[in-house]
């Protein structure tokens, strides 16, 4: 989900946690945001905020349940099962689909994969961080 809050010095970069007993808070891919306000035909930057990924871990906090809290967090399972239906439907040469689709499909797919990827580096990161 996506975590909003107020810029208080510089941006944060990497991963960033919060331990909340048994509850794991992990905070990632920061990004600015200014929060504009209009005086007449000027634009005003009130405050500068920040938005992030946030993904709450709760119970075991080994590697397998980080990496599965992260995927699913974006990817739920008829999410997953939708990607993985039209995967078979782009790789299958007799159906009707037209190639615009059938790339699509590619797409969603090497998605969906290369976000995984990114949920096993996050998930290093974070153990390196609660030992």
């Amino acid at each position: 989900m996506k975590s909003y809050g107020t810029l208080v010095g510089e941006l944060p970069t990497g991963v960033e946690l919060v331990l909340e007993g048994a509850l794991l808070r992990i905070y990632f891919d920061f990004e600015r945001r200014e929060t504009v306000q209009k005086t007449g035909s000027e634009d005003m930057v009130v405050e500068d905020q920040y938005v992030c990924e946030n993904v709450d871990v709760e119970g075991e906090h080994d590697y397998d349940s980080i990496v599965s809290a992260i995927i699913m967090e974006r990817y739920d399972a008829n999410k997953r099962d939708a990607i993985f239906a039209n995967l078979e439907m782009a790789r299958d040469t007799t159906s009707v689909l037209d190639e615009d689709k059938r790339a699509e499909y590619l797409k969603e797919y090497t998605d969906y994969q290369s976000y995984r990827i990114k949920a096993k580096e996050i998930a290093k990161e974070v153990l390196a961080k609660l030992k």
